[in-house]
């Protein structure tokens, strides 16, 4: 009788042992996510039995999953995340929304926009109230609207976006509605834009490009030059291409600055290829300006000497 009652105190006491190293299974690996131990997180996770598994559990191992570049498991794991939540109902909406948005972080990585889009759209539909992830949402849902070819769509999400965009999404916001603007005439809208990113954002040196080609196309030399010029100085790497050459030699041209259009034909033509496009345009508007400027000049001179002989046959 004794061992009867032994062994059915040890089953008991197995099973809620069991139980309680399950749930600290559970505990351990949302711990391990929250404190970057992504690795670990993951180790605990495929020991645990499937049935024991929670929505906010594999929540964790898809972050855990993704900050190790491990973007299959990431996408399982969310996806398991929102279909165990789907009947268990312990996520708030704002944790699912920031599951569909993270999926479209990494549809859009990816390169499949569409489904970026849609992702974008399930995670605005769960945030009720305007703030930064509604706006990060938005932006997403902009971004992948223009690698989708549809600019107008873009710019609208993309304006949206900058009522609540945190600091450090701003600057990307601003070249990205630049961006869209640009692809559709909007030059105006998207130099505004251009000058609001900060000097020393990531993108500071394609902004300063997309500012002189903007100048370039409304015929503002001066501004051309002064734009390229401070990029060159700036960020060099980035400034040392042959349109540059090319945006700078019709500048200087333009304000009849012919002493910079031979400098810089003859450093563009000492540094790229003979087949390189911008360089045969560059050689062909300096050829154009130097052209033009024999004509004014010839003008000039007969324009003089008609005078000139005008006078002696008055003076006759």
């Amino acid at each position: 009788m004794n061992s009867v009652f032994s062994k059915a105190i040890s089953l008991l006491f197995l099973t809620l042992f069991s139980s309680e190293a399950l749930a600290q299974h559970s505990i351990d690996v949302e711990k391990k996510a929250q404190t970057g131990e992504w690795l670990e997180a993951l180790t605990i996770y495929k020991q645990m039995p499937t049935r024991k598994i929670t929505a906010t559990t594999a929540l964790a191992a898809a972050k855990s999953a993704w900050a190790l570049g491990l973007v299959d498991d990431a996408k399982n794991e969310y996806d398991k995340a929102l279909a165990l939540d789907a009947s268990a109902q312990t996520l708030s909406d704002e944790a699912r929304a920031r599951i569909y948005f993270s999926r479209g972080i990494i549809e859009f990585q990816e390169g499949n926009y569409q489904g970026s889009i849609v992702f974008a759209e399930k995670a605005d539909q769960l945030i009720s109230e305007d703030g930064p992830l509604k706006s990060e949402i938005a932006q997403l849902w902009g971004e992948a609207l223009y690698k989708s070819n549809k600019p107008q769509l873009a710019l609208r999400k993309l304006e949206w976006a900058t009522q609540n965009v945190s600091s450090e999404n701003a600057g990307d916001l601003h070249y990205n509605i630049a961006s869209a603007a640009m692809s559709i005439g909007q030059l105006d809208k998207a130099e505004e834009h251009l000058t609001l990113i900060p000097i020393h954002h990531p993108k500071s040196a394609l902004a300063i490009k997309a500012l002189a080609s903007i100048a370039l196309e409304n015929k503002k030399y001066r501004e051309v030059i002064f734009w390229l010029t401070k990029g060159r100085t700036e960020y060099p790497d980035t400034f040392l291409d042959s349109w540059v050459d090319y945006a700078l030699t019709r500048s200087y041209a333009a304000n009849g600055d012919s002493e910079k259009v031979v400098e810089t034909v003859e450093r563009a033509s000492s540094v790229y290829p003979p087949s390189d496009g911008w360089l045969i345009l560059l050689q062909s508007a300096a050829e154009q300006a130097r052209w033009e400027s024999d004509t004014a000049m010839m003008a000039q001179m007969n324009k003089k000497s008609q005078v000139e002989s005008m006078g002696v046959r008055r003076g006759k």
